[in-house]
Order: structure tokens, then C-alpha cells, then sequence
């Protein structure tokens, strides 16, 4: 449980990633209300260590995009890795989502598959606990940031993925957190108040699905 919480905290802040360009000219709070625009095919994968959770990756991907808009709707995709016994882990969470980077976040489907086990379609009632849940942290996580968070200035970090010029920003709880302009959701490197420390390990524009099988209904059947 202890990673489930540090991974739903590093989903939460990737969604709330902001665009860089205009982070040295305006207030961080202008800018959290600003609207993020996602593209198919964004990807960006971390690894993290330290803190209270296990050492492992995470990666973050827009993996389809359904209409256009302030109507559009993203196939938001969340692999997480746990390392045990010499092999990888994987769990994935794939869901429907309208309104992503915004205090207005829905999520409309989620479809999770936990390594090796058959990927499992969440019933709607379900949907209805896990948005509540998600939208109120969401909402609660971008006030708190935008309301704390200090522009400490920008600076040259280096992690797996390469050397970036990145906005460093410190949160009033301790966190830590350089993010650049170049980089799908805006995230270089993230260090939080447990000492849990996040690097990007490589990015593209190129993600597919990576639930290629179809489904199982959790209350039955397939899904159609």
C-alpha cells in the first residue's frame, strides 16, 4: 500500500505538470490554472528509489486521444515496476479520461492489468469510487502546490535520460521537484519530503497501448 500511495502521488503531480516555457515570467499559481494541452503518443518513464516504497519504474503515456476540444477525452496509461526475486513486476492502469490536468478530471473507463494476470475492466459502480477519489486528491493536490510552491530558479540537472535546463520548484512540505519544457509531462527529476527520488530515465512521442489483449469484464464476461 505504502507504493500504491507514493505511485498514485507521482500520477497525481504528472498530471499536474505545467508548460515550462512560461514558468520564469508569470506566478506558479496563474499557471496551475492554466490549460494543458496532451498529444497521442507522449510517453515519459522514471525510475525511482529511496523513501518508504520499493526501488522501481513508472511510465506515463497518452496512448490515444478521443475527440477534440474541451470534449476530448485521453487513454492516460500508468505502468508501474516493482523488482523482486531478479524479475520486474509490471502493473498497468489504463484509463479514459476527460478534462486530465485540470481540477475537473473524470475518468470515464480503467481497465488494470497486474503482471502476468488477465487484464481486468472495472464495473462502472467502481469508476464512480475511484473518480471521486481521484478528482478530490487532485483537486486538493494542485491547491495545496499552487498555493505553496516557490520558483527556486532554473538549472542544469543530468539523469539517465540526459542533462536538461529545468524549473526548479520546492514545495513548503519539502518536496522537490525540475521540470523542463521538452519532456511529455513536464517531469526531470522529483524528490519528495520522504526522500523518495524520481529520474527521468527516457521519453518520446510514440507510445501504443500496452494492453493488447482484450479485457475481462470484473463482473463477468469480456468486454465487447
Amino acid at each position: 500500500m505504502t507504493r500504491l500511495r507514493a505511485a498514485t502521488l507521482v500520477a497525481i503531480a504528472a498530471l499536474v505538470a505545467l508548460p515550462a516555457a512560461a514558468l520564469a515570467a508569470q506566478d506558479f499559481a496563474d499557471l496551475c490554472r492554466q490549460h494543458r494541452t496532451f498529444k497521442a503518443g507522449q510517453w515519459a518513464a522514471y525510475e525511482s528509489s529511496g523513501g518508504r516504497a520499493d526501488s522501481g519504474t513508472m511510465r506515463f503515456a497518452i496512448v490515444g486521444i478521443e475527440g477534440t476540444g474541451t470534449g476530448a477525452r485521453a487513454l492516460y496509461e500508468m505502468s508501474f515496476g516493482r523488482r523482486h526475486k531478479g524479475k520486474t513486476e509490471t502493473t498497468i492502469m489504463q484509463m479514459l479520461v476527460s478534462g486530465l490536468g485540470t481540477t475537473a478530471v473524470q475518468v470515464h473507463s480503467l481497465v488494470m492489468k497486474a503482471g502476468d494476470h488477465p487484464a481486468m475492466k472495472y464495473p462502472d459502480a467502481m469508476i464512480g469510487m475511484a473518480n471521486r477519489f481521484i478528482t478530490t486528491n487532485m483537486a486538493q493536490e494542485i491547491a495545496k502546490n499552487c498555493a505553496t510552491a516557490q520558483v527556486v530558479g532554473w538549472e542544469s540537472v543530468t539523469v539517465p535520460a540526459g542533462t536538461f535546463r529545468a524549473l526548479h520548484i520546492r514545495n513548503e512540505d519539502g518536496g522537490e521537484a525540475w521540470v523542463a519544457p521538452e519532456v511529455p509531462f513536464g517531469m526531470v527529476r522529483v524528490k519528495a519530503k520522504n526522500g523518495m527520488t524520481m529520474v527521468l530515465t527516457g521519453r518520446g512521442n510514440d507510445a501504443r497501448t500496452s494492453i493488447t489483449e482484450t479485457p475481462h469484464d470484473m463482473m463477468g464476461g469480456r468486454r465487447p
